[in-house]
């Protein structure tokens, strides 16, 4: 993994920096310095260690950044600038990166994450000044908040399935959003984006935008495909597929990808993943995963992120990038990204059916549809639907996003303590939502959840999940899809064009027409998940221990017990894969709070 740590005080601070154990696993390169009251360490396994200092100013960046400027892939004179006062050159800069700059004659401090937020960035106020850095566990002890758990943040978790935006699951102790700084200065601090997109949508030329985007997305594959040790990830969608092709494509046949399969018949794609492999003439290896191979690797899994985590699929992603590492892969390619920029996830569909109800005159929602839907409450059967349609059609965007969520459906009084509901705020996730989704300056309804997606599915969930798990297997990962240049032109793609009422990604699918195999173009949407609600009824061991779990956790004072009670029932008697995906997410926090010793 890559780690950069530090603390800078006023006056300088005495105590040692004393990184963790991660700080030099396997043959890190590693350096680390003074300057001005400031102290550092940083170190990197799967990325590489830049560090620099000219004319009074100074960078430390780990990770995997490159330039995307004229000139070439360097990252270096965009990181020198940004080291000088020049935070928007970070804008041009690609790839998966923390920044710690300094500039001695101001004596200011600039900390700053990647566009997507890949490598998280954490930082607390301490006495005289702030400590900072990519391990959470680090900041929270150099601050005294270990051990010190915010109820808001677990409250988040609960809805979320992780700790969302800029909390951190410890009081105090903060994350740095995707495409942003924090700049200290005499003990004072702000936060800026240095990058925010721009939906501005091209209405005409739609077969050069198509190809556009093709040759944007094979050149951010290309750049990588023939480093040494490269593999790809597989799952047979879309993206996978997308990037393992075009890797064959400048590399040649032969390139690896890896995939994994399951045990359950509903849930194994693996097939299709042979479709790509052999249109591509991928050197493809295939793993089945059973529940004990998930029990065997919960602790590594568990133990592995700095926060509770409650996606089930980080056990499989951990799988394949081991399974990979194994045969000799130091290095993978990943899609994710693709489904968030070009429109993929079928809620984006659904909301488009929804917005239907908004974009009727006023005067015939009022005439017609409303007191249709009022006489439909008391019609029997199908004839209701009407009521829920226009139920949730009112309900605004983003809220109704989460219209399904296990705390709106249910009274937050029926499934957490008083004491619990006492230190937080409901409304809170919502908030968050609603403050992202109003950030862009322009877009549309589905630019603006596709935004909202960059935040909460691929900085806070799906890319902490992939990074994390490939850094448990020791091998770096490379997002391709999230190259500055394919956002940019999935940015000008109307949404119209992105997709329909009957078709997701339709924008993406005609660009990789006659590249994909049609089989692989016109597959429903699946990827690495996890059937854990079966495997929960099937595997007296992994079922034991979940409800061991479970159960420690309703004496916690934050979840009912009789809540915990009638969800083990539940999932036993009437819907073992909703109810066991909500099982999980209690399961994860009540391990990841013992693993902790809390």
């Amino acid at each position: 993994m890559d780690y950069l740590i530090g603390c800078i005080t006023d006056p300088a601070p005495g105590q040692a920096l004393e990184p963790g154990p991660d700080a030099m696993a396997g043959q890190a390169s590693h350096a680390s310095g003074s300057l001005h009251g400031l102290q550092w360490f940083a170190s990197a396994t799967t990325g590489r260690l830049r560090s620099h200092e000219a004319a009074g100013a100074f960078y430390a960046c780990v990770g995997a950044p490159y330039g995307t400027e004229a000139g070439g892939d360097d990252p270096a004179p965009a990181l020198a600038r940004a080291a000088a006062g020049d935070s928007p050159a970070l804008a041009t800069i690609g790839g998966e990166f923390a920044l710690l700059a300094m500039d001695s004659a101001s004596r200011s401090l600039v900390l700053a994450s990647d566009a997507f937020g890949s490598v998280p960035v954490y930082y607390a106020s301490v006495p005289g000044g702030l400590a900072f850095g990519t391990d959470l566990g680090w900041v929270a002890r150099r601050a005294g908040a270990a051990g010190a758990i915010d109820p808001q943040a677990l409250f988040d978790y609960l809805f979320f399935n992780v700790v969302p935006g800029s909390r951190s699951i410890f009081k105090g102790v903060h994350k740095l959003p995707s495409a942003s700084t924090l700049s200290w200065r005499d003990g004072r601090s702000s936060l800026r984006r240095y990058w925010q997109p721009g939906f501005r949508h091209t209405d005409t030329a739609l077969d050069g935008l198509r190809q556009e985007s093709f040759e944007a997305i094979s050149a951010a594959v290309g750049r990588v495909a023939n480093l040494p040790g490269m593999g790809c990830f597989l799952s047979g969608g879309l993206d996978s597929s997308s990037v393992c092709g075009l890797a064959a494509r400048h590399a040649g046949s032969g390139v690896r990808a890896f995939t994994i399969g399951f045990d359950v018949p509903d849930y194994d794609e693996s097939r299709y993943a042979r479709i790509s492999a052999r249109h591509f003439g991928l050197d493809l290896h295939e793993k089945c995963i059973h529940s004990a191979d998930v029990t065997a690797c919960l602790d590594r899994v568990i133990g592995a992120f700095p926060e509770p985590f409650g996606n089930a699929s980080a056990v499989s992603a951990y799988l394949c990038a081991q399974f990979a590492r194994d045969a000799g892969i130091s290095r993978l390619l990943a899609g994710d990204g693709g489904d968030e920029l070009f429109a993929g996830n079928e809620r984006y569909q659904k909301q488009s059916v929804f917005n239907l109800y908004g974009g009727l005159p006023a005067w015939l929602r009022t005439v017609a549809v409303d007191p249709l839907a009022a006489l439909s409450r008391r019609a029997p059967g199908p004839l209701r639907k009407l009521a829920s349609y226009v139920d949730q059609a009112r309900v605004p965007l983003p809220d109704r996003l989460f219209s399904y969520n296990l705390l709106v459906r249910n009274d937050p009084a029926g499934v957490l303590t008083p004491e619990f509901l006492r230190q937080i705020d409901p409304d809170a996730p919502h908030a968050y939502a609603r403050a992202v989704y109003a950030e862009p300056a322009t877009g549309d309804a589905l630019d603006r959840m596709l935004y909202l997606d960059w935040a909460l599915t691929l900085a806070d969930n799906d890319l902490r999940k992939v990074r994390m798990a490939c850094d448990l297997a020791s091998v770096s990962v490379h997002f391709p899809m999230l190259d500055p240049r394919v956002a940019a032109v999935s940015t000008r793609v109307p949404s119209s064009a992105k997709l329909t009422l009957r078709e997701l990604r339709k924008f993406y699918k005609e660009a990789f027409a006659g590249f994909l195999p049609a089989e692989v173009i016109n597959k429903e949407k699946h990827g690495f998940g996890v059937p854990v609600g079966l495997w929960i009824n099937g595997d007296p061991v992994l079922r034991d221990r979940v409800q061991g779990r479970l159960q420690a956790l309703g004496r916690r004072g934050i979840i009912q017990p009789a809540f915990i009670d009638d969800l083990l029932r539940l999932q036993q008697t009437e819907h073992a894969v909703y109810y066991g995906a909500l099982m999980w997410t209690l399961f994860m926090l009540e391990e990841w709070l013992a693993a902790q010793h809390l």
